[in-house]
């Protein structure tokens, strides 16, 4: 393997992208896309960028599992729970793991009027989309999406239509 191959993989995994991994790794802007495609279909590449990865999982201890547990409380999160019964917000003692992990961020000001403090919550949750979108890109749910093209000889194409 060459300098700039090992480099190549250790660029892949910071973002799983082959061009960007390839202009990283010294590969002229021309050629990138091109090199990081076929270093992909590398064998010897494609073992160590999985070993890389595996390596890099157990050193953060990073494990997909894990990932798709955060990805869970965002998609699977419902308003309702983080309020009690007769409507006000629960605080963040109250609340379960599922419920603060989709929470992205939470802003308190409090307001004089008169004799009275006025609190005001501002709750900003993660974008469920992004996570809904993020698990089914996981789980493999967008292979159906792939434009399929063959090539068949005319024979082949008039049988079809016959």
């Amino acid at each position: 393997m060459t300098p700039k191959q090992k480099l190549f993989i250790q660029e892949y995994i910071v973002d799983l992208n082959a061009t960007q991994a390839a202009l990283r790794s010294g590969y002229s802007e021309r050629t990138a896309f091109r090199i990081g495609a076929e270093n992909m279909q590398k064998p010897v590449i494609r073992e160590a960028i999985e070993f890389a990865i595996k390596e890099r999982s157990e050193r953060t201890q990073l494990k997909a599992d894990a990932v798709l547990k955060e990805l869970s409380h965002i998609i699977f999160f419902n308003v309702k729970r983080i309020f009690t019964a007769d409507g006000h917000l629960k605080s963040l003692s109250e609340m379960d793991e599922a419920d603060t992990a989709a929470i992205s961020s939470m802003e308190v000001a409090e307001r004089m009027t008169g004799d009275t403090t006025i609190r005001v919550t501002r709750i900003k949750f993660h974008d469920k989309n992004k996570a809904i979108d993020s698990a089914m890109r996981h789980l493999g749910m967008y292979n159906n999406d792939k434009l399929s093209i063959g090539v068949m000889s005319h024979e082949d194409a008039l049988a079809e239509l016959e």
